[in-house]
């Protein structure tokens, strides 16, 4: 045990404390904002909201005359939601219009999907293609703007493999107001895009004098603590 002095022992044994907090609210309901909408460049059907309703699986599979569709097939396939009704009860999510082709590359000009919301900080990108299909966007290209549409981040993604993409971004990106996607080779040749999700949830953090109050629970009893000082939390 390293040794320490009688001020530190005293002022670890003090019956009163400094807390320093920080508090993140994510926000995992997409109508909390009224302010998000979608645009894409081509789409098919008229439910290209659901790529912010914070749904990532995909039902069943949607049926299209793109030659997918065989009727032989021992998993079924469902026609797609015809009703705004019926399209809040099934997930569809945004199907472009233009076919991939025999590699699974598009042509120009290549689906994009735009995001528009109010300033807010990104912490995190995200891109799921259809779980029903497996087919996912293999190359791609990711842009966040400011206002202005002062260009503040890119990410370009190469060979991806994966239906749910996400990666945490090492520092979050402040003040964008704009999210575009731009996909360029999809995973099955013939086939038009289909995304389920693509914006990331609101996060809010708070600290300092932005806090009014914060109630925690601190474990003084250190004999079972998984700290040598006790445990402090805040439900």
């Amino acid at each position: 045990m390293l040794p320490v002095s009688h001020q530190f022992i005293e002022a670890m044994r003090a019956p009163k404390r400094h807390v320093l907090a920080k508090v993140t609210i994510d926000y995992s309901d997409p109508t909390g904002d009224q302010s998000i909408t979608a645009q894409a460049t081509e789409s098919a059907h008229p439910w290209i909201d659901q790529v912010y309703d914070g749904i990532t699986e995909v039902p069943y599979r949607w049926a299209s005359l793109d030659g997918s569709w065989v009727l032989e097939d021992s998993i079924p396939w469902r026609l797609m939601p015809e009703t705004e009704q019926e399209a809040l009860l099934y997930q569809v999510g945004w199907w472009g219009e233009q076919l991939a082709g025999s590699d699974g590359s598009f042509a120009p000009l290549y689906p994009s999907l735009v995001v528009t919301h109010v300033v807010r900080a990104a912490h995190t990108l995200r891109l799921v293609g259809d779980s029903a299909r497996g087919e996912y966007a293999v190359d791609f290209t990711i842009d966040l703007y400011g206002e202005g549409d002062v260009l503040l981040h890119r990410e370009i993604v190469m060979g991806n493999a994966q239906i749910e993409w996400s990666k945490e971004l090492p520092e979050p990106v402040q003040g964008v107001v704009k999210q575009t996607v731009t996909i360029t080779r999809w995973s099955h040749p013939g086939r038009q895009t289909k995304i389920a999700e693509f914006f990331t949830s609101i996060q809010q953090t708070y600290e300092g004098e932005q806090l009014v109050s914060v109630r925690l629970l601190e474990e003084r009893e250190t004999s079972d603590a998984s700290l040598p000082v006790g445990n402090i939390s805040s439900n």
